[in-house]
């Protein structure tokens, strides 16, 4: 029993060494994990658990709190406004295989170096809130669609006697959802002129860049994003949003299979570009006289190129139109975010630049 902990104590031969002014957090929706440098296990809290705790009871003298980008919003937004003097440094997120995964995650946050982490500021307490805004107004339109559905059943199925009720019942909520609604999408932009106004210059610049980009679809952004230093170069983050392709083609989700992108990403990217630019005029909008060019282009070499069986023509070349315009802006809000940060320029950066 006695070796087992002198083990975890000082560590598995051969670790990197472990800070014990430095302390790494892990949180999901349902958990977060804590470890601090001189422990030898990690503390499990459920999200509610840690949010009701007091920072100083749970890192006591710890200095240095390492944090991956995707952690919880509500758990960053508790570390990054509680002050207290400590430091947040912000990192990738790690691995996790296995049961012992989670451990083993938290030592290699424990390990890194101050140089791969990104030390947190203002903006990043102020994502993380516009993160737990966008969530709340996300469900707050899935409810009021929910809501719209059943008072079109109650319509065209329930009887006279019970329709009336029903249908003054139903429009009072929906009603009441679409205020909601619209009093968050004006929180939302209060909140990104306020407190990210370099942020939202990038992702809904002014002009035609920015037509057709409103609050909540330059929230999903930003908050998908969380910080462009998650990410190692534009084609990780056109990856991670579904834009990437593999053998030739698109990726796609399979049936029973977790999803290699962020799907919620993706659908926020297709209702920008379906509601958002394809309602412009090319003069009005940068990006859809950028898609009419590419639909041009995508057409005249579509017999070439397309692998698809029984393929409808105008919808695939349609598709893939938009998916390089969105790659495109992807790349802009990237360079544009991390220049803004005055970030230093990655590999990947230079040979777009050179481009």
């Amino acid at each position: 029993m006695g070796r087992s902990c002198s083990k975890h104590n000082a560590g598995i031969a051969g670790a990197p060494p472990r800070p014990a002014h430095r302390a790494a957090l892990l949180a999901d929706r349902n958990s977060v994990h804590v470890l601090s440098g001189g422990a030898p296990h990690p503390r499990v809290f459920t999200v509610r658990e840690f949010l009701r705790r007091d920072p100083d009871a749970l890192f006591g003298d710890v200095s240095e709190v390492v944090v991956p980008f995707t952690a919880h919003a509500a758990v960053r937004a508790r570390l990054l406004l509680s002050g207290q003097g400590r430091r947040v440094l912000l990192a990738r997120s790690p691995s996790v295989h296995g049961e012992g995964g989670t451990r083993e995650a938290l030592l290699s946050l424990l390990a890194l170096p101050a140089e791969a982490c990104v030390a947190s500021g203002e903006d990043d307490a102020s994502v993380a809130l516009l993160t737990l805004l966008y969530r709340r107004y996300l469900a707050v339109t899935e409810d009021a669609r929910r809501e719209k559905l059943r008072l079109v059943a109650v319509e065209a199925e329930w009887p006279s006697a019970l329709r009336v009720a029903m249908e003054r019942r139903l429009g009072a909520g929906v009603a009441g959802l679409e205020a909601e609604r619209g009093v968050l999408l004006r929180a939302l932009r209060g909140l990104m002129e306020e407190r990210l106004p370099h942020v939202l210059r990038v992702v809904a610049p002014p002009g035609p860049r920015g037509q057709g980009i409103g609050p909540a679809s330059a929230a999903a952004v930003i908050t998908h994003i969380v910080h462009p230093a998650r990410f190692p170069s534009p084609g990780a983050l056109a990856w991670y949003a579904g834009l990437g392709a593999e053998g030739g083609r698109a990726l796609c989700r399979t049936r029973g299979r977790p999803a290699r992108y962020h799907p919620g990403f993706k659908a926020a990217l297709v209702r920008l570009a379906r509601l958002g630019w394809a309602t412009k005029s090319p003069e009005e909008s940068h990006w859809k006289g950028l898609y009419l060019a590419e639909r041009e282009r995508c057409l005249r070499n579509h017999a070439l190129s397309c692998r698809t069986p029984r393929c409808s023509v105008n919808a695939h070349v349609s598709a893939m139109a938009w998916r390089r315009v969105l790659r495109r802006y992807l790349v802009e809000v990237y360079l544009g975010w991390r220049a803004a940060l005055a970030l230093r320029k990655t590999p990947a950066e230079m040979e777009v630049a050179a481009v």
